[in-house]
């Protein structure tokens, strides 16, 4: 329907649906992952569809982004990473290197592809590698209250939020600690700004400036 009223598609996928960085370890939690959450799964067969779609003559383009940070996040608070930070309801972090960009560098390159009519049909958009103890650290300098000091492998973090939500799912109710947050920080890895993304929108802000504005906008509405 789509394409026949001469409409353009862009579909918003997920980092994780990108080709892994090569090597046995990687590849094999990617194989892990994928079988403990149909997340991933379903992630990756709306994306197929899609580009089988841009195949077969849609306009549009898939964006694959990484973890998305920044201003303008309505989820609720409980699923909100920097409110809870911040409320001091993070009790632990793991220990993982996760690739962060700004939700607004999103948008730009988002609106680039469709200025430009598309010149491509499939951009990853990353931003900056960080460990999840430095980002909590720098959020909550931002904040002025102290981070997490527990800290574990992101494994071990991993099995132990599965295995809870396990366990209440067989008692018939619904974990308070659900496994997918940790799931796509244990599916982050190091990545570059990718050639397509530079090339629409240019480069990303710095970290810093997308952390300074997240939490300023949270206090403007009163999350944190």
């Amino acid at each position: 329907m789509t394409a026949r009223s001469g409409a353009a598609f862009v579909h918003i996928s997920s980092f994780t649906t990108l080709p892994r960085p090569k090597g046995p370890i990687a590849q094999l939690s990617q194989g892990i992952l994928q079988g403990l959450h149909s997340y991933f799964d379903l992630k990756a067969k709306v994306e197929a569809a899609v580009r089988g779609a841009l195949r077969d003559g849609l306009r549009g383009c898939v964006v694959n982004p990484a973890t998305c940070f920044g201003p303008y996040d309505l989820k609720p608070m409980e699923h909100a990473f920097i409110p809870m930070l911040l409320a001091g309801k993070v009790g632990g972090l793991v220990r993982h290197d996760l690739n962060v960009v700004d939700v607004r560098d999103v948008a730009a390159v988002v609106s680039a592809a469709c200025a430009q009519d598309f010149p491509t049909s499939q951009i990853p958009v990353f931003g900056h590698t960080v460990s999840l103890p430095e980002l909590a650290t720098r959020i909550c300098q931002l904040g002025g209250v102290n981070p997490p000091r527990l800290q574990v492998p992101s494994l071990m973090g991993l099995a132990s939020l599965y295995w809870v939500e396990t366990a209440y799912a067989v008692a018939g109710r619904k974990s308070p600690w659900p496994s997918l947050p940790m799931m796509l920080v244990r599916a982050s890895y190091a990545a570059a700004p990718s050639a397509a993304q530079i090339s629409l929108a240019g480069h990303p802000r710095p970290l810093a400036d997308t952390l300074q504005d997240a939490v300023a906008w949270y206090r403007k509405i009163n999350r944190v």
